[in-house]
This record gives structure tokens, C-alpha cells and sequence, in this order.
């Protein structure tokens, strides 16, 4: 302690106190650069970057209060600190404190308003509060400011759902889809999600299906396109993709387990069991229940055999080999 209190006390008489406060902060030591920020801070050497790089350190460190309250000093210094303020205003949503957190947004868009950021985040504050009229109004603000903001739209999307306008809803998406291009697997997934939504199973499936072509590696991505064929009746085509999935991502047990229940919704109960038991053996443990779904269901089909089989691997799984009958 006595050595870190010298070494703070010779920086501190450095004449470039915010530059080795900066060294420190850079090389992970946040505790140390904050010590430094905050005599800057006290000292009034460039007081607004002081304060709030200290707040900086300050939430490195997980004391949040302590990071709001340097922040707010930062922005009595200089109240156009947009940083400061959109740091503050980040802090407070997370932490739940509303009010808090749409007057600092509120701020920032009034400061900026060719900004998305803060009326993404007033938008998406009201979508969480129920008001998706005032949603609507903040991500159709967003979206003057930027008209290909991805956030801006998708929230726009939601926001019509949740006020149950799904014709306006489509339209949005229609739009979005005809304008941005298609080159991200997140931007194309959530598109889907979202065309799920509105019941356009046929949208919803292509934006899916594009998405896999551009990242084929997405568990979710695999299960929502299993769904979108189910939902459009093709219970066999929902296993048999799912079953390539399961030979391309060999160890997504969450995968096995949608290609066990995809089969037996579409009556393959061997491949459903092998499925089951796979996902089972690789840690996906609510397989079991699946397992003992099917065994019910082979007893109601009369088939004793085959529930009997179920039934001994879920006693003793080391008793059948994966895969036998």
C-alpha cells in the first residue's frame, strides 16, 4: 500500500497528470487512474474530461454511483458534454431508473437531433412501458434522422405490433426489406422474427433461409426455420432440415433436441428417440422429458417394445448404446 501510495504521489507531481492517468487507465489499472482523475478533478485541471474520465474508472470498476455522480460534476463543467451525458443516460436505463433516463435522452436529442441514439432509446423506453404510441413517435423521430437505421426500423416494427396495427406492421417491413441490403445474418433474423409475427410465414421463412445462407452456424437460426415449416405444414421437411443442421453443428444439443421433437410432431419416432438420446448424451437434460413423452406415445400406439426400451436407457443410459433398437 505504501508503495502505491508513492508511486500515485510522484505521478500526481508529473506535469502531465491526465496523460499518465490516461496510461494507467489504458493498461487496466482503473483504480489507480481514477485516484489521478480525481485530484485533476479537484484541482481544476481540464475539469470536464477529469471528472469525466473518473466516472469512467469509476464504472470500470462496477461502482456505479460513484460513475453517475462524476459524470453529472463533468457535465456541470460543460453541459453540451455529449459523452458525459450519453454515459449518464445509458447508466440510468440500465438501472432501471426511467425518469432519470428519458431527461438525459431527452437532452441529447434536443442537443443533436440528427442523432438516432437517444430517440432509439426514448423508443425503445416507451415500447417497455407499454406506450407503443409513443414509441411509434420516437422511432419514426430516429428514422428522420437516419432513414436506414436498422434499430429505428426493427423498433417501428415492434412498436406497430404492439399496438396491434400488424397491416402497418408489414408495411414497415416491406419497406425495410425493398431498401437495406441483405448482407447480415442479425439484420435478416430479426426481419424473420418480425415477419413471424405479422403471420407471413412465407416472408418470415425466406428472410430465414437468406440468413442461413450467409451464416450457416446459427443454432437459432436453424430452429426458427423448422418452426416456419411447421407452421406451414411441413412437419417431415421441419425434421429433415433440422437433421441437417444436427450433421452440421454435430455438437448443438439444442439442435438435436428441436430435430427429436420435429420428428415427433411429424410421426418419425425411431429418428425422434435417436434424436432425444443424442441431445440427452450431450448435456440437454429436458430431453428426457421428451423421451418420456414418446415413450407414452409409443403405449398409446400399443407398441410395449419400444416404450420399454425408452424407459431402461432413462434407468441406466449406459445399458443402450446410442442408436440401437
Amino acid at each position: 500500500m505504501a508503495t502505491l501510495l508513492f508511486t500515485l504521489a510522484a505521478l500526481a507531481s508529473a506535469p502531465d497528470l491526465l496523460a499518465r492517468a490516461g496510461a494507467l487507465y489504458d493498461s487496466g489499472k482503473y483504480e489507480a487512474a481514477g485516484v489521478l482523475y480525481r485530484d485533476a478533478g479537484r484541482r481544476g485541471e481540464q475539469p470536464a474530461i477529469s471528472w469525466f474520465n473518473y466516472g469512467n474508472c469509476q464504472a470500470r470498476l462496477s461502482h456505479r454511483g460513484e460513475a453517475a455522480a462524476a459524470w453529472r460534476k463533468a457535465l456541470e463543467w460543460a453541459p453540451r458534454f455529449k459523452r458525459a451525458r450519453t454515459n449518464l443516460a445509458i447508466l440510468s436505463e440500465e438501472d432501471g431508473q426511467v425518469g432519470p433516463a428519458i431527461s438525459e435522452y431527452g437532452r441529447l436529442w434536443d442537443q443533436d437531433p440528427k442523432d438516432p441514439f437517444p430517440a432509439v432509446r426514448l423508443g425503445e423506453i416507451h415500447l417497455g412501458q407499454s406506450d407503443p404510441t409513443g414509441a411509434v413517435e420516437w422511432f419514426q423521430r430516429a428514422l428522420g434522422a437516419e432513414p436506414a437505421n436498422s434499430q429505428a426500423t426493427e423498433g417501428l416494427v415492434r412498436s406497430h405490433l404492439a399496438a396491434g396495427d400488424t397491416m402497418e406492421a408489414r408495411m414497415v417491413l416491406s419497406r425495410w426489406s425493398e431498401g437495406a441490403p441483405d448482407t447480415l445474418f442479425s439484420t435478416l433474423f430479426a426481419r424473420a422474427l418480425l415477419w413471424e409475427r405479422t403471420g407471413d410465414w412465407e416472408s418470415a421463412r425466406r428472410n430465414c433461409e437468406n440468413a442461413l445462407a450467409l451464416d450457416s452456424g446459427k443454432v437459432d437460426g436453424w430452429l426458427l426455420l423448422a418452426r416456419l415449416l411447421q407452421k406451414e405444414g411441413s412437419d417431415a421437411t421441419a425434421s429433415a432440415v433440422l437433421g441437417v443442421a444436427c450433421s452440421r453443428l454435430p455438437e448443438a444439443s439444442r439442435l438435436w433436441k428441436g430435430w427429436g421433437q420435429a420428428a415427433m410432431r411429424a410421426g418419425q419416432a425411431e429418428v425422434a428417440e435417436d434424436a432425444f438420446v443424442h441431445a440427452l448424451r450431450l448435456g440437454e437434460k429436458s430431453a428426457k422429458d421428451q423421451l418420456r413423452q414418446l415413450a407414452t406415445w409409443h403405449d398409446s400406439r400399443g407398441e410395449v417394445g419400444s416404450a420399454k426400451r425408452i424407459r431402461l436407457f432413462l434407468s441406466d443410459s449406459a445399458a443402450i448404446p446410442f442408436g440401437a433398437h
